[in-house]
């Protein structure tokens, strides 16, 4: 679908809340004239089902396996805590035994997960580069147009994004986001097609931060069963 440039905005118009500066009206004008601007989101809500379809199972079978290996990984971690804590001596080898594997598979599904929407190399560098993104049978015109549009928001200088959370907070939607192979589920309209790109990345910055908070605890433990007053 070739670009076409959108009439100048002329005179007082009402609009509802921020509704028409959403990405997915952005880019909707960017394929069409703002007379065919339903047609574009139309053909923005059927790609995104496309991909949303090709990775649902892969992405679905990752959550699954991190969701189940971090309950028993954490469960463990809590028993041995606890068994420590008290007069009982916990088998150290043991618990290693239980908990490795799991852990393991854990943070495999998180970088994989990484790996398959940024690369290795996302970090590696003062320019981050694009990752191939996925579109389907989407149309070539309609690829080229929607890159343009990511290219120019993971740009530094660019205006960034934001959400509006339900409790009503701004938070700013990461660049890196416009560069992963997912990059297209952003135009979904659907919550849970959106959340496909960001899901384990969240669930990996709050486990980071949980294991923090553990570290800096067990930090101040000092063996005698109580923990020093921080």
């Amino acid at each position: 679908m070739p670009v076409r440039k959108e009439a100048p905005f002329i005179g007082d118009q009402k609009r509802e809340g921020d509704h028409h500066r959403s990405l997915v009206r952005i880019a909707a004008r960017l394929l069409y004239v703002k007379a065919y601007e339903e047609q574009g989101v139309n053909e923005l809500a059927l790609l995104a089902y496309r991909i949303q379809s090709i990775v649902f199972w892969q992405h679905t079978l990752c959550l699954l396996s991190f969701a189940v290996c971090a309950i028993i990984t954490f469960g463990v971690l809590l028993i041995w805590l606890a068994a420590s804590m008290s007069s009982v001596d916990p088998d150290f080898i043991a618990f290693i035994t239980i908990f490795a594997p799991f852990a393991a598979v854990m943070f495999g599904t998180i970088f994989y997960w990484r790996h398959f929407q940024y690369g290795f190399k996302l970090d590696g560098g003062p320019i981050p580069k694009a990752h191939p993104a996925i579109y389907g049978d989407a149309d070539k015109a309609t690829v080229e147009t929607l890159e343009k549009l990511f290219t120019y928001l993971a740009m530094r200088t660019s205006p960034q994004a934001y959400y509006i959370n339900k409790r009503g907070v701004t938070s700013y939607v990461d660049r890196k986001f416009f560069l992963g192979s997912l990059r297209g589920l952003l135009l979904s309209s659907e919550a849970s097609g959106r959340a496909i790109v960001w899901r384990l990345y969240i669930l990996q910055t709050r486990l980071a931060r949980y294991a923090k908070c553990a570290i800096r605890r067990l930090s101040y433990f000092n063996g005698t069963g109580r923990h020093r007053r921080i």
